[in-house]
């Protein structure tokens, strides 16, 4: 499967979210066959699903939809590719996932100072000729990708109708990364903008008038996301967060006001010391500095 043909299963020609699915994943991967990797394991039915007006709960896609269903959409906040796990959970239920990395993969790996000779439990691989790496990208997309590959195929069997309720999905880890930003490896690091969200009008045009927030943890919303989030609580949507330490229900949030929020320059702001890719996204060699 090409790129491109990949890119219309997850956002089909004149589907209201087809905008807001972010190509970058797919102009960087050159191969989007899904027989390439394991099939994503099914998630099981969680026991808060079940939805508090409905004795049946979420029902099935191929099953008429419930009003509740129909207003609701989620935001998948999950590290690495947990979101599209749940993405494809959602689409078996008649939602449509909306991947919105904005990282490109970069390098995976990447030499640095040989290690030392000498044996230790403290270091284990230190062999004549060793030569310890590191992970070269500060954010691991290269495990996102491959989910995505995964489940393109499972996405286009399902054949969820492109006008239902969106299920929006983040990386976690977008931010923050793993590891020292030092000289020669790829800085990827991101951040989510309100821009890269429907507006609250453009979700409640399509009948959205429930946001669930799903994180691993918390749930506050991480500070990038929360300016989207309040500015959809001001637009008239009712918040909702469900943490996955916990078997509650969702249940609703009063986002509060970021730091910078509704500042004409925050876009600007918010992205210094990100490195923006040529390709689009963000993704960039932190430069070595010159000798001399």
């Amino acid at each position: 499967m090409r790129p491109d043909e990949a890119y219309e299963v997850w956002a089909p020609s004149g589907g209201p979210w087809s905008p807001w699915v972010k190509p970058i994943l797919f102009a960087a991967e050159p191969n989007w066959d899904p027989t390439l990797f394991a099939a994503i394991s099914e998630l099981n039915e969680p026991a808060w699903l079940a939805s508090p007006s409905s004795s049946d709960g979420y029902r099935e896609l191929r099953r008429e939809r419930s009003s509740e269903d129909l207003s609701t959409a989620y935001v998948i906040d999950l590290p690495g590719a947990e979101a599209i796990a749940w993405g494809l959970f959602f689409a078996r239920r008649g939602w449509r996932p909306i991947p919105l990395y904005n990282a490109i993969p970069g390098g995976y790996t990447a030499p640095v100072a040989p290690a030392p000779l000498d044996a230790s439990p403290a270091n284990p691989f230190a062999t004549p000729g060793f030569v310890s790496v590191l992970p070269h990208a500060l954010v691991d997309v290269s495990n996102i990708v491959r989910a995505m590959v995964s489940a393109t195929g499972t996405l286009h069997t399902l054949g969820v109708p492109a006008n239902r309720p969106p299920v929006f999905l983040l990386d976690a880890d977008r931010r923050v990364g793993v590891g020292t930003p030092v000289p020669g490896r790829f800085d990827n690091r991101s951040i989510s903008l309100p821009t890269d969200f429907p507006s609250a009008v453009f979700l409640r045009a399509q009948g959205i008038q429930r946001v669930v927030l799903l994180q691993a943890t918390a749930r506050e919303p991480q500070e990038d996301l929360a300016h989207t989030l309040l500015a959809w609580q001001q637009g008239g949507l009712v918040i909702e967060s469900k943490s996955l330490a916990n078997d509650e229900a969702p249940s609703a949030i009063e986002v509060t006001p970021p730091s910078r929020f509704r500042a004409a320059w925050y876009r600007f702001l918010a992205t210094i010391g990100l490195r923006r890719s040529p390709l689009g996204g963000f993704g960039g060699a932190i430069p070595i500095p010159s000798a001399g």
